[in-house]
């Protein structure tokens, strides 16, 4: 059963990140447009920030040390680069740093409230 889960949990990381991936192959619709850019990166990075803590502690109710924390914030940040580069080849998209910085701040501040949460179930 724990294999199974642990499966699902990188199929769960792999289908978001394919997410983000298909939707900055395309311009951005009008809607969109409309809300906060940066909001948006930062949502997006959210949960690929709690996918990747869940896939790598194993499960939210396991130990998540400082380690695996820091790892799923690097991760989602270096997936949140990638794709800026990949937009900087798509017609009407642009590449932009302060993205990549509030992808971090998103993977972070999930990060941050898992590890958090399991300290205080700990205690």
């Amino acid at each position: 059963m724990k294999r199974a889960y642990n499966v699902i949990s990188w199929i769960a990381v792999i289908v978001w990140m394919s997410t983000i991936f298909t939707s900055s192959s395309y311009p951005v619709p009008e809607q969109v447009a409309r809300v906060s850019d940066k909001l948006l990166h930062f949502g997006a990075y959210f949960v690929l920030g709690l996918l990747y803590v869940n896939a790598l502690a194993g499960g939210f109710r396991k130990s998540v040390d400082w380690r695996k924390a820091w790892l799923a914030v690097a991760l989602s940040t270096l997936f949140g680069a990638l794709d800026e580069w990949h937009q900087s080849f798509v017609p009407a998209r642009s590449m932009s740093l302060l993205d990549v910085v509030f992808d971090f701040f998103g993977s972070g501040a999930a990060v941050s409230c898992v590890f958090l949460l399991a300290r205080r179930r700990r205690s």
